[in-house]
This record gives C-alpha cells, structure tokens and sequence, in this order.
C-alpha cells in the first residue's frame, strides 16, 4: 500500500493506528495524530514526532492533557506553539508566555491582532530569542 491507501485504511478501521503512529511517510502520522480516541501512549510518541504538523496535530487535539499541552508550548516550531495557542481550553500562564511570542501565527491564534499585525508588518521577521538554560 502507498501512504495515501495507509490512511485510508487508517481511516476505515484496517490499519492499527499503532502502525501508523510510526509510519515513515509524514502524511500517515500526521493523519494518525489527528485521529480521535488515540491510546494516551501513542498521543505521547506522535508529540515527540520530527514533524512540526505531526506535533502541531497532536496540539490541536481536544483530549490532549494540560502537561503535554504545556510541553508543545515550549517547541521550536511556530506551528506547533500557534496549535496550543488555539486550544480552547489554555492555562493562563502559557497563554501570558505565549503572547510574548514574535510570531504572528501563534499571536493571531491567541486573538492579539494587533502583535500579530506588526510583527507581520516588518520588512524582516524577528529571529526567535535563543533559549537561556540556567542551572
């Protein structure tokens, strides 16, 4: 089967979503991660995937818990920080962070127009901070 036959069999009930949660075409996983009723397991495997639309999938989900909602809030791939910033049901405290963010995907998913307007408006977008780890 090629990838787009996997995810219809995906679809239909024929291939394990075990399988496709670790599938080598990106398409299949990231039709995985948005399957619903996925074991909490696989959710966990699929957030940890190379794919910023896995991960962002997977962020979008409505039964994804706070702790791995969190954790998404952290990733380097602006898609996957404007998922979680569209959820519905966001801790205040990321949801504070997030609006710190300089890309304008992320702010418009939290509804700041107006930051996500001018950061769209510059001729060159910001360069994300570099993370400072302190021990």
């Amino acid at each position: 089967m090629d990838w787009f036959e996997r995810i219809t069999a995906l679809r239909e009930g024929r291939l394990p979503a075990a399988d496709a949660a670790f599938d080598d075409a990106e398409p299949v996983r990231w039709e995985c991660a948005r399957t619903p009723g996925l074991d909490a397991r696989l959710v966990r495997s699929l957030a940890r995937d190379p794919s910023a639309s896995v991960r962002a999938a997977v962020a979008a989900r409505s039964d994804l818990d706070a702790r791995l909602a969190e954790d998404l809030s952290w990733d380097d791939s602006p898609l996957v920080r404007a998922a979680v910033a569209g959820r519905a049901d966001l801790d205040e405290g990321i949801r504070a962070r997030l609006r710190g963010d300089m890309d304008e995907r992320v702010l418009a998913a939290l509804g700041e127009w107006d930051r996500a307007l001018l950061i769209q408006s510059m001729p060159e977008r910001p360069k994300p901070a570099r993370k400072r780890w302190f021990k």
